[in-house]
């Protein structure tokens, strides 16, 4: 997964990457600062 300084999101297929709602929360909690 990739985030542009514009907050786009491009996604990307990870190997082993079998928790895509848990990377979506992170990504989102990343943008929203609440990292």
């Amino acid at each position: 997964m990739l985030i542009r300084p514009d907050n786009h999101v491009a996604w990307r297929a990870l190997s082993g990457d079998d928790q895509p709602e848990q990377t979506l929360t992170a990504a989102l909690e990343t943008i929203l600062g609440r990292a």
